[in-house]
């Protein structure tokens, strides 16, 4: 749904909401302004981990297509192993009165494929649900943020041109970050062909892992 927003607001909003949860708050918000009439998941071959760069494909094999949204989501991460009330967007979204997000109330149609137990999830899907609160009074010790692999980098400048906040710079070898300036979106990891953009963590955030 983010990608029906034009444009340079797409940046703007990531400035805005840079918090998994209250991005997914937005995506809400979004959903509820432009509901699509039928919403259709081509999920033949899937993508599990770090994606849409760094992640694997996955033959899954199945379409899945439903006039509710927020039901669609919900079953789609529930074949695929994950509570749906887990999916920060879902819980949201079904909490607002925008569709429904229990599994149990959801009725599945069609050849229904069993469900997944050996899907990755990406690996930043747990800190999403720390509250924002609590997660900007412990920024300082408990952080994630973007780094860049010499070895692997090949110098593009795709994560500088991605980049909704200029926080990259270009630079000889590899390109710079301004971590004053990122809110880890993770757009570089993203988009980066070389698969040359990792997460550091701090102690912390290690631990909690």
């Amino acid at each position: 749904m983010f990608g029906v927003v034009p444009g340079i607001r797409k940046s703007m909003h990531h400035r805005e909401e840079p918090k998994p949860r209250e991005f997914s708050g937005l995506v809400a918000d979004i959903f509820s302004l432009a509901k699509p009439h039928l919403n259709i998941v081509d999920a033949v071959v899937g993508m599990d981990g770090a994606g849409p760069s760094a992640g694997d494909p996955k033959e899954l094999g199945f379409i899945m297509a439903g006039s509710d949204g927020v039901a669609v989501d919900a079953a789609a991460a529930h074949l695929l192993g994950m509570d749906p009330f887990k999916v920060p967007t879902t819980a949201i979204a079904h909490r607002r009165g925008l569709g429904q997000g229990d599994i149990k109330k959801i009725e599945l149609a069609g050849d229904v494929p069993a469900v997944r137990s050996d899907f990755r999830w990406p690996s930043l899907w747990r800190y999403s649900l720390v509250p924002s609160s609590l997660a900007r009074a412990g920024a300082r010790l408990f952080w994630i943020r973007p780094v860049i692999d010499p070895v692997k980098c090949v110098n593009c400048g795709a994560c500088v041109e991605s980049c909704p906040v200029s926080a990259l710079s270009p630079a000889e070898r590899t390109p710079a970050f301004n971590y004053r300036l990122c809110i880890n979106c993770l757009c570089c990891q993203e988009i980066c062909p070389a698969h040359a953009v990792f997460q550091r963590k701090s102690l912390l955030a290690g631990l909690l892992r």
